[in-house]
Parts: structure tokens; sequence; C-alpha cells
């Protein structure tokens, strides 16, 4: 172990038997680290000190100002600064803790209501229900083309497929083709083949476009209307733009 060191190893009129021991000195110096019990004496920034009465590497500081700790070689691991010892799970999970609710951030795999599920968890998968759909005024279906029955009983002449679960506000025109005061033409709202809106009607080629609110559907119900005449055969009831509406844009998972 060595920790003196010369700055000057070639003084004038001096011979090699002199300096060459000194650069021999200095050489064992930077060897071991300056290593020995105190610290070295003319330190420079940056220069390495080997502390041998507690074992730790240290650095001379960039004011030259004071020894700052690096490694532990006795137990070979760095020095942290603000920590005294061993870095333990109680400093880990304190360190985790919020400040506010003065819990552990982080949680164990499980279900209950402090643990955290795995990535793997079906709880996680794309599985979620649909938004209940609402009634409202954004066009979500429908089917405009005019279609008719000459039947005098209730016949299906329009459906289209619910997409989401909920309500919708539901619209369609019907129209009296016939120009008869006398005999009517009749539509209704079905689901499935049950009928679940308001009966309507319109006579002497009148035509007209209802509009009523119906809740309690089902993704893939089928939204239907039907129609008959008053009698076989006359007048003609044409059914058209039937169409869906809800309150905000719905989005498929």
């Amino acid at each position: 172990m060595a920790q003196t060191y010369s700055d000057n190893c070639y003084a004038p009129n001096s011979s090699p038997q002199v300096d060459m021991p000194l650069v021999e000195q200095n050489f064992a110096a930077l060897k071991s680290s300056f290593s020995g019990a105190s610290a070295p004496a003319n330190s420079v920034a940056g220069m390495w000190w080997y502390d041998t009465g507690t074992h730790i590497l240290k650095i001379r500081n960039r004011t030259n100002s004071a020894w700052q700790n690096v490694w532990d070689l006795a137990k070979n691991k760095p020095v942290i600064t603000n920590l005294s010892n061993e870095i333990t799970a109680p400093m880990i999970n304190s360190a985790l803790k919020s400040p506010i609710a003065g819990v552990e951030g982080l949680r164990t795999l499980g279900v209950g209501a402090k643990q955290a599920c795995a990535g793997n968890d079906s709880r996680l998968s794309d599985k979620r229900a649909p938004l209940d759909a609402v009634p409202g005024s954004i066009l979500v279906g429908g089917s405009d083309d005019i279609e008719e029955t000459r039947s005098a009983v209730m016949t299906k002449i329009k459906e289209v497929t619910v997409g989401f679960p909920g309500g919708y506000r539901i619209d369609f025109n019907l129209n009296n083709r016939v120009n008869n005061v006398v005999f009517h033409s009749y539509a209704q709202i079905y689901r499935n083949g049950s009928a679940v809106g308001a009966l309507r009607s319109v006579y002497n080629n009148e035509s007209k476009t209802f509009s009523q609110n119906i809740y309690g559907w089902r993704a893939g119900d089928l939204c239907q209307i039907y129609g008959r005449s008053q009698h076989q055969g006359t007048p003609i009831p044409q059914v058209s733009n039937l169409r869906l509406y809800v309150s905000q844009a719905m989005v498929v998972y």
C-alpha cells in the first residue's frame, strides 16, 4: 500500500538515483488507489482513495472539498447515497407506498380487493358487453325501399336486424295506395313476430310518417313492420323508410 505522491520527480540537479524511486513510489500509489486508513495528502478533484479502514473505494468530488463513497469492497456492492445499510424489502415497500393512502403501490396477483390480476386474466378479455342504446336522432340502421301487401291479415312487410340492446326511436312511412275514403291501410311495429308498437292507419291515398320509442331490444332481434288492408286486395298499404335512431354513436368492441 502506498499513499505518498511526489509532484516533482525531476528536480534540477537531481540524479536518477533520486528521481526513479519517486517515480516508482508514484506508480505504487496509483496502482493501489492511494490505499490507506487515512486520506492521502495533496488530494485533487477526481482522485481515487481506497480507505482500508472502512474498505470503501472513494473519489474526490469535483470541488476537491470532500470524499464521495463509491464501492464497498468488503461486501462487493455500490454505496448508495442516503442509505446507511442494506436495501431491504421494508425499505422498498415503504418507498412504494402512496403518501395519501399509505398502502403499497405494487400488489400481488389474485382476485382479492387488494390484489392485481394477471395479464392473461379472463377479466381483461375483449368480451365486453356493448353499450345499451337510447332513443335519439342518430340514424343507426333501416330500410328505405317501398314494400307492400294485399293481405287482409297482419303480414310482415319489412324487417331489419337490431345491432345493440336497449331502446330505439323507430320511424316508418305508411301510404294508402288507393284513393278511397272508406277503406284503411294498417301497419304496426313488431319484434320477432310479436306486436310491440301502436297500430297505425291511413286512408284515401294518404301518406304519413309515424315515430315511436320502443325499449327492450336485444342484439340480433328483428325489428319488423307488419301491415294489412282493411279488405283483401284493396286498399294496398305501402311501407317505406323504416329507420332506427339512437342518442349517441354506438361502438362495437
